[in-house]
């Protein structure tokens, strides 16, 4: 959607903790709703706060943004206690039709993640999904006005196993 505001939020190991990721989530989901009032005041990592307080917080405050958002949330692999996944799952509960929260990871979905397949209200996308076929990968490089024999390019292509960035890569270092 055109008119729906873009945010991401890129994990670090730093955030591996229930209040600091609750707190930067919150940060992030500020600007495309209503002043976040007292819900500061409710980050804790500390039951029975955490459970009581914050996590129904957040997801009110999710379901209370003024315009539809896209989150992105990066290397969530990152996140190894349960408690972060909590804030997670906090989040999705809450996103209002017309948004969208994108999950990153290096490694398989979290289980808490089923619930939402089990709703179609997941789609998990895999290196075959992301990959660049041989047309795609064409209409990339001509596009950027790299101009390459059918051989070249299907060279590339094989050798990048379909992914843009390899491929961009080994154009540049070839030329």
């Amino acid at each position: 959607d055109p008119t729906a505001a873009g945010m991401a939020q890129v994990l670090a190991p730093f955030l591996d903790d229930p209040s600091a990721l609750a707190a930067s989530l919150i940060d992030a989901l500020e600007p495309v709703g209503p002043a976040v009032g007292e819900i500061r005041s409710a980050v804790t990592g500390i039951e029975p706060g955490f459970s009581a307080r914050l996590l129904p917080a957040l997801t009110r405050l999710v379901a209370t943004r003024a315009r539809d958002f896209v989150l992105v949330v990066d290397d969530i692999q990152l996140l190894t206690r349960s408690a972060c996944h909590d804030v997670l799952r906090a989040v999705c509960e809450g996103v209002p039709p017309g948004s969208q929260v994108a999950l990153l990871s290096r490694l398989d979905p979290p289980v808490w993640l089923a619930r939402f397949r089990a709703e179609d209200q997941l789609v998990t996308l895999g290196p075959v999904d992301l990959a660049f076929d041989d047309r795609e990968s064409g209409l990339l490089l001509e596009g950027l006005g790299l101009t390459l024999s059918e051989d070249e390019r299907t060279r590339v292509v094989s050798r990048a196993e379909g992914w843009p960035v390899a491929a961009l890569a080994m154009v540049c270092v070839d030329n």
